[in-house]
């Protein structure tokens, strides 16, 4: 092959890797974004009650906010103090390797348990449905992003 031509498989190489990292980073980012929906649901865990008599806090028939335990198995967790939706990152640290990766996730101790449940508490999945949920959103993402940096890289 010719040194014109070893140059352009090169530069073809080079540029799907790059649009494929860019394809990584968009993905991972909307698939943190969405997790973070889930979790930060406006007045999740919040009950509006009634006073049914006189007390030092308010009068019989005032209304209160009160919050409930928990939300149902098998439901997201209801948003309390909203740490864990704060805390949902995008680790890019393997997205210059040969085969670009990025992990969406959480450091929080407390996490795992609510996903997955243990021997006191019924699971709250809040990551896996919403990766399932959003394959063909972040697939057709991915497709768009890759196609457009690979233009971009070729020019």
């Amino acid at each position: 092959m010719s040194a014109k031509g070893e140059f352009f498989k090169a530069k073809i190489r080079t540029a799907a890797l790059n649009a494929t990292r860019d394809g990584v980073e968009v993905s991972a980012i909307r698939l943190q974004t969405n997790i973070k929906k889930i979790l930060n649901q406006k007045d999740s865990g919040k009950e509006v009650r009634t006073r049914v008599r006189n007390t030092s806090k308010g009068a019989a028939g005032s209304t209160y906010t009160a919050w409930t335990s928990g939300a149902p198995a098998g439901q997201p967790p209801y948003k309390f103090t909203g740490e864990l939706g704060r805390r949902i990152d995008v680790d890019l640290s393997r997205i210059d390797t040969a085969k670009p990766s990025a992990r969406v996730g959480t450091n929080l101790v407390y996490a795992r348990p609510l996903e997955y449940g243990s021997r006191r508490n019924a699971p709250h999945p809040f990551m896996r449905p919403t990766l399932v949920n959003s394959k063909t959103e972040l697939a057709e993402l991915f497709q768009k992003k890759v196609f457009a940096s690979f233009r971009r890289y070729m020019r």
